[in-house]
């Protein structure tokens, strides 16, 4: 079995829809980290202060734009991952139609 070395998190958080899907991420990647496993964040381009949470607890972010599709949300998500060379993908989302 492979050691995972690389974890992408997509999650997104605003104004509108909170920040428990971020939080729970967070708290994951933090226990990853112990295991000597690098998160990336993944998010929507809700809300700039977002990232800046994100960021602020030493952790990484792409944004994929916030009027995305979900087809087009999964692409982008697994492009990154394939780029990242990650073997994990976590996500936390909440999407209305």
């Amino acid at each position: 079995m492979a050691i995972v070395k690389r974890a992408i998190f997509r999650a997104d958080g605003s104004s509108s829809i909170g920040m428990g899907h971020i939080m729970r991420c967070m708290a994951l990647a933090a226990g990853l980290n112990g295991l000597n496993v690098q998160s990336l964040f993944v998010t929507r381009a809700f809300d700039p202060q977002i990232t800046n949470v994100i960021r602020s607890n030493g952790l990484d972010v792409e944004e994929i734009p916030e009027e995305s599709t979900i087809e087009t949300d999964m692409q982008l998500t697994r492009e990154i991952a394939v780029d990242r060379g990650a073997k994990l993908i976590v996500t936390d989302l909440c999407h209305r139609q």
